[in-house]
């Protein structure tokens, strides 16, 4: 049975027409659902195949979603910005209507497969930091005002998500005694005092000058071919920010790898050491920036890495929580109630517990990042 289309033919080829001006024929020629779109958030995905003006393309539809999160940007991203980015996006063919608050979709070029990420070479994975300091060089001091802001204006809003995902993973972990326990309830406890304290992270976040942020930037999002530009997709956190936060989500996720499983049909995660220390990627990234803009302050964007990485996990929980807790929870009861010998079999093929083990790292430097932090302003 195939799954119900959410967005009409109709207003695909509207949106179309809209954004390609020029194009006097607009025809789908052929649409198919995606069961299980990555990053298992609530977006939904199409394969388009469609024809403007007789020439045939392949496209992506998305209809970007945060379960239980704030709404995300990633049309209004290609509708407005993504031709003209120095971090290259994939092609926009046409989007949905803006309207405030709510979600619309977006028809972008189907990219081709790149490499796994353990099959990347160290020199690309610096061009990947080198890629982030050109779009943030592009906007810095003048990022784009119709973004959302939610380090600034938008702070207690994004912060409010928190608490909610923290009882939905709690939640979760009661429920399943056999799934890894990624996070401490002391992490947890540090993460709810520190979003009691938004000054903790406005007063931080204002020492930086803001950019165009990428808001999910790491290797799993970017497509990677020899001898061709490195490419960008997952737009939908986009937001206007301090540059050292696209800075942490890259450096948090390093240790991540993937590589060709099962008849190359997926990919399996792995986790092992960061191949760059902190340290490397804000020297890449602050050389970078500086051939491009010499009058960028690196000490100030810098000066709020602290806040910038622990920002990253409360994102991180913010849609964690509503995934385990909804949009995850029928293969989760599949596999730590059901079926745990198949479903354990299952998640060690995939790697995911790796992505586990991944988390226990990121949610310990944590700890003692937000200890830190609470100290140093005399928090108790």
């Amino acid at each position: 049975m195939a799954a119900p289309q959410v967005i009409s033919t109709d207003e695909i080829v509207a949106g179309v027409r809209e954004h390609q001006g020029d194009a006097h024929e607009v025809r789908i020629v052929k649409r198919s659902a995606l069961r299980i779109p990555r990053g298992g958030t609530g977006s939904y995905f199409e394969r388009v195949r469609l024809e403007i003006d007789g020439r045939s393309i392949r496209a992506l539809l998305k209809l970007g979603r945060m379960a239980g999160g704030p709404p995300t940007h990633e049309a209004f991203f290609y509708r407005r910005y993504s031709a003209e980015s120095p971090l290259r996006a994939p092609r926009c063919f046409g989007t949905g209507p803006l309207l405030p608050g709510r979600e619309t979709w977006v028809l972008m070029e189907q990219l081709p497969r790149g490499k796994g990420v353990s099959e990347w070479t160290l020199e690309q994975t610096r061009q990947a930091v080198r890629n982030l300091a050109a779009l943030h060089a592009k906007y810095l001091g003048r990022a784009p005002d119709e973004l959302p802001r939610p380090f600034t204006t938008g702070l207690e809003d994004r912060l409010s998500f928190v608490p909610q995902g923290v009882r939905q993973i709690r939640s979760v972990f009661d429920e399943y005694p056999d799934l890894p326990r990624f996070a401490s309830e002391r992490a947890f406890d540090l993460l709810l005092a520190l979003c009691a304290r938004p000054e903790v992270f406005r007063e931080a976040f204002a020492r930086s000058p803001e950019t165009l942020l990428h808001g999910d930037y790491h290797r799993a999002n970017l497509v990677v071919r020899d001898d061709e530009p490195q490419v960008a997709y997952d737009w939908q956190h986009t937001c206007s920010g301090p540059p050292a936060y696209d800075v942490a989500v890259f450096w948090n996720t390093l240790g991540l790898t993937t590589r060709r499983g099962l008849l190359g049909l997926v990919d399996v995660l792995q986790v092992g050491d960061r191949c760059l220390s902190w340290d490397e990627v804000r020297r890449i990234y602050s050389e970078a920036l500086r051939e491009l803009r010499p009058d960028a302050d690196g000490d100030a964007i810098f000066s709020c890495s602290d806040e910038a990485l622990a920002w990253e996990i409360a994102r991180q929980v913010t849609y964690m929580g509503p995934v385990m807790a909804e949009t995850q929870a029928d293969r989760l009861r599949f596999v730590y109630r059901n079926h745990r010998t198949i479903g354990g079999l299952a998640i060690r093929l995939l790697g995911i517990e790796n992505v586990f083990r991944l988390y226990e790292t990121v949610f310990a430097e944590f700890e003692e990042r937000a200890e830190r932090l609470l100290k140093s302003r005399s928090i108790t």
